[in-house]
């Protein structure tokens, strides 16, 4: 588990850091069980991280219409 990312989403969403790592584990089982995924696979980490934020209510910064507004 990555860390210090972990304690900055914890700050963010105003959470304990062992929240977060609960969110964390229950994210990586979601990729593994629902997405096919291993460790292995390079789009492992960033469907974690993502799932990760959804589970702790965290909205990204700008929306996609945004982005592509850029």
């Amino acid at each position: 588990m990555p860390a210090a990312a972990l304690k900055k989403l914890a700050a963010k969403a105003e959470v304990s850091m062992a929240d977060a790592e609960h969110a964390w584990d229950k994210a990586k089982e979601i990729v593994r069980t629902q997405y096919k995924k291993s460790e292995s696979d390079s789009a492992f980490w960033g469907l974690t991280m993502g799932i990760t934020k959804k589970i702790l209510g965290i909205k990204e910064s700008q929306t996609f219409k945004q982005f592509l507004q850029q």
